[in-house]
């Protein structure tokens, strides 16, 4: 027969393994959502949707993101220096200019918008993509178009000469 105290063991034992368990199912749905915000916010991004600028980017960044000249973007926020605005966030910028930054993101977004209307072909060209290198520097790219293949051969890609397959 089993001592009271066994018993109290077993059922202890059985209740941590019910927890654990629960905080395992926790960790994997909220995996799961996080991975599936990624996607969301990246085919968001990769489509040009303005509404994926956060607090956390810098000009640089965002110029390079959504393919619009720095310059452009700074005269916009009118700020004078653009050493500084290359590498200050959003979020400093904001408070630099005592304003929030919501007003900040959106005064981007208008701009970028506004920039695309007036150079339709070249922002809409390409799909976003973020380069892949990690120069300080941005080069201008030119675009050379693809060769129409109709067999099973490899074609170029426009931009970086990798093969697609």
């Amino acid at each position: 027969m089993d001592a009271p105290g066994e018993r109290i063991k077993l059922g202890l034992l059985c209740l941590l393994l019910l927890l654990m368990l629960g905080i395992v199912c926790s960790t994997a749905v909220g995996t799961y959502r996080a991975v599936r915000s990624f996607q969301q916010q990246n085919n968001a991004l990769e489509t040009g949707d303005v509404s994926t600028i956060r607090s956390w980017m810098t000009i640089h960044v965002v110029a390079h993101l959504y393919r619009v000249p720095e310059d452009y973007l700074s005269h916009t926020l009118s700020v004078s220096n653009p050493d500084v605005l290359r590498h200050s966030t959003l979020n400093q910028l904001a408070s630099k200019k005592k304003q929030p930054v919501n007003r900040l993101i959106q005064t981007l977004q208008h701009a970028i918008l506004d920039y695309r209307k007036t150079h339709h072909a070249l922002s809409l060209s390409s799909p976003l993509r973020p380069s892949r290198h990690g120069s300080k520097t941005s080069h201008a790219v030119k675009t050379v178009p693809k060769p129409v293949l109709h067999s099973d051969t490899k074609s170029y890609s426009s931009t970086i000469g990798r093969p697609d397959y």
